[in-house]
């Protein structure tokens, strides 16, 4: 059966309107005396903040990562282990690829684009930087876009047909125009990320869900963010889905955890470890972790009609 299933403070000359600026002071010495200042009687920075405000903060950071990362491509590394709950033993790979992000026009989203390039260290074909190339190219880009997309896919192990795994899948749970979908707290668990991060738990209460299964069916989104209460920043997020046939069964148990980080290069914050676990009927599980790097911009914004 296959399934269809993702600190700190600055210093006091900083200027906190720039987000990439309020939230890198993490570590050393003048981050953590920072960190004392504002930490009277044992309390978290961003103790007087709202959960509303800590989350419309939120909001803003991913308005404008959006932007950002529209131009970003990357490369990836994904070490995939598939285990068939059979004596035949378990399955491993991995795969090289690069991978583009494009926000989707006014559906406040983003579309992933994989081109995996090599298998197992064997290359499948001999063109790096060819999403690139090919969105470059104008109207026709998108049909060969997905062309590549399709035979990528290919190469991942496991019964399992992923739609969750774009890095930043749960992001656009947080724009203005899905929160109201989700029933949002502040979680007692700490962000191992940043101690004083906000753990915010999150619950798809509208139906039909953002996410769908087998035939249209909803699939309830629930997880947690680690949010930067100052900035709004979002450090990692964690996203679960579960498919039941009609019957009640389940299908496929998803989870998706990325983490993310500030790069310099490109000057903006991007994935930088994606974990992804199925668990699907028979007892077949599939892991799959993508680690990020060389992070490059191309020469224009780029941007998808919704289809």
């Amino acid at each position: 059966m296959r399934g269809v299933v993702g600190a700190g403070l600055g210093s006091s000359d900083t200027n906190c309107s720039e987000e990439r600026r309020c939230v890198r002071m993490t570590r050393g010495v003048l981050g953590v005396s920072i960190a004392l200042l504002l930490w009277p009687q044992g309390g978290w920075a961003g103790q007087d903040l709202s959960l509303e405000e800590v989350l419309e903060r939120a909001t803003a950071h991913v308005m404008v990562l959006g932007n950002d990362l529209s131009t970003v491509v990357m490369d990836e590394r994904t070490e995939q282990t598939y285990d068939s709950g059979r004596e035949d033993g378990v399955e491993q790979r991995e795969l090289r690829s690069e991978f583009l992000l494009v926000r989707v026009q006014d559906l406040y989203s983003w579309k992933g684009f994989r081109d995996v390039f090599e298998v197992d260290g064997v290359e499948v074909h001999d063109g790096r930087d060819r999403i690139q190339e090919i969105f470059l190219a104008g109207a026709e880009a998108l049909p060969r876009l997905q062309t590549i997309v399709e035979e990528s896919a290919r190469h991942n192990l496991g019964p399992t047909t992923r739609t969750l795994n774009e890095p930043t899948y749960a992001l656009f749970f947080l724009h203005d125009t899905h929160r109201r979908r989700f029933r949002w707290a502040k979680s007692n668990e700490a962000c191992q990320t940043d101690p004083t991060a906000w753990a915010i738990a999150y619950e798809e209460v509208q139906y039909p869900t953002l996410t769908r299964g087998l035939e249209g069916a909803s699939l309830p989104a629930s997880g947690r963010f680690c949010i930067d209460p100052t900035s709004g920043a979002v450090l990692g997020s964690e996203l679960s889905v579960r498919h039941e046939s009609p019957a009640g069964n389940p299908l496929v148990e998803a989870d998706v955890a990325v983490s993310f980080t500030y790069d310099e290069g490109v000057g903006t914050w991007v994935p930088s470890q994606m974990r992804e676990t199925y668990l699907e009927a028979g007892g077949h599980r599939t892991v799959s972790v993508a680690t990020y790097s060389n992070y490059r911009r191309f020469g224009t914004k780029a941007r998808l009609l919704p289809q």
